[in-house]
């Protein structure tokens, strides 16, 4: 993620100053980067597109193939921005006053774009989940709405107020205040969750097979992972190369009810990222250590002294911004192969001290 080649990008001075920063592969599956400074400006680079302007530049970058070196995103610079969802095709992201942006292809007239804006003035967010080309975001009330699939902004009917989501390609899952999973869109693979899926629950938003509370779900492209109280995960969608296995004891292409995946331990987090590649890439933060799992039908764990490296190998998690520790702001030049991050607070003490461990043994061994 942030490897060589990205850091030869930036001079020694921003490179201290990045304060939070994003990675991901949209359309053509090309790296694109966008960062934050200490003066809360936003810059990108990379991969922009003519057809999507996926780094909301302005002015001679407007549209530009490819940016070349940092170049200031000036419609969101000194927004305060808090977070950010990368799509494939368009990106969104939300303020600390609750507003949201969204930018990218135009969803209504794909041979346009959009530069970033505010949508829906007057509605206050707290979540925004891109796909491929779909956007869903989650107001202050738990009520959902969602942008493309020939929507704009159409209020999704859920049973019970939502209170997290995530989008895969061409799917939302939703998780109730009640424990339950909900899940919208295309279900062709299983990912919806449920048998007797047809093309007419497309609109629908209908209730998981899965009866166990649970605390998060995330979507890979054309699957979706649910991790319980209890701290079990899982699975359905599907389950092959080419969109990302779910690492269930079986090799069929896809799942319709939810499976449990074959993880050791106890889970605390779990995160996806994926491009326009349509393949999956899972990762698990268990008591027993850092799992992944892509293309093969089992999880693997990552050894101890390469789980840093490891979290930095990809593109960011997907709807996630990495925020910069105050403590490696000043060594970032030299760790050119990767990068420290905030711990989470919700992680268990036990896990947090261990990664926090691995995390100053990696650095002292730079110095």
């Amino acid at each position: 993620m942030w490897d060589r080649y990205t850091f030869r990008k930036l001079r020694g001075v921003e490179i201290e100053a990045v304060k939070s920063f994003i990675v991901f592969r949209g359309a053509l599956s090309q790296i694109s980067v966008l960062f934050f400074n200490s003066q809360d400006e936003l810059f990108g680079f990379g991969f922009n597109g003519r057809d999507y302007n996926i780094l909301g530049v302005t002015g001679s970058s407007f549209r530009s193939e490819t940016i070349d070196s940092p170049t200031k995103v000036e419609l969101l610079s000194g927004k305060r921005i808090t977070r950010m969802s990368t799509g494939i095709h368009v990106c969104a992201a939300l303020d600390e006053q609750s507003n949201l942006y969204w930018w990218g292809q135009d969803l209504d007239q794909p041979k346009n774009v959009r530069l970033p804006e505010i949508v829906a003035p007057g509605h206050k967010f707290k979540a925004v989940s891109c796909g491929a080309q779909i956007m869903a975001a989650l107001d202050s009330s738990g009520v959902v709405y969602i942008w493309g699939k020939d929507r704009q902004m159409w209020l999704l009917q859920v049973e019970h107020p939502v209170k997290h989501l995530s989008s895969g390609y061409y799917h939302i899952a939703m998780l109730a205040e009640n424990g339950q999973v909900y899940t919208w869109g295309d279900g062709v693979e299983g990912q919806r969750g449920y048998e007797g899926y047809t093309k007419a629950d497309n609109d629908l938003a209908k209730r998981m097979d899965l009866n166990q509370e649970c605390t998060s779900v995330v979507c890979g492209t054309y699957n979706t992972m649910c991790l319980t109280v209890s701290g079990e995960l899982w699975a359905c969608g599907g389950n092959n190369m080419w969109c990302g296995c779910l690492g269930v004891p079986h090799d069929k292409m896809s799942v319709h009810i939810p499976e449990k995946v074959e993880v050791p331990g106890r889970v605390f987090i779990i995160t996806a990222t994926f491009h326009y590649s349509q393949q999956t890439i899972f990762a698990a933060l268990t008591s027993e250590g850092l799992y992944w799992w892509c293309e093969r039908p089992y999880t693997s764990r990552a050894p101890d002294p390469t789980i840093v490296r490891l979290l930095a190998v990809f593109e960011s998690p997907h709807d996630q911004m990495f925020h910069v520790s105050e403590s490696c702001n000043s060594r970032l030049s030299r760790l050119f192969d990767r990068c420290l991050i905030d711990i989470p607070d919700s992680l268990a003490e036990g896990v947090t001290s261990r990664l926090q461990r691995l995390i100053e043994d990696v650095s002292s061994s730079e110095d």
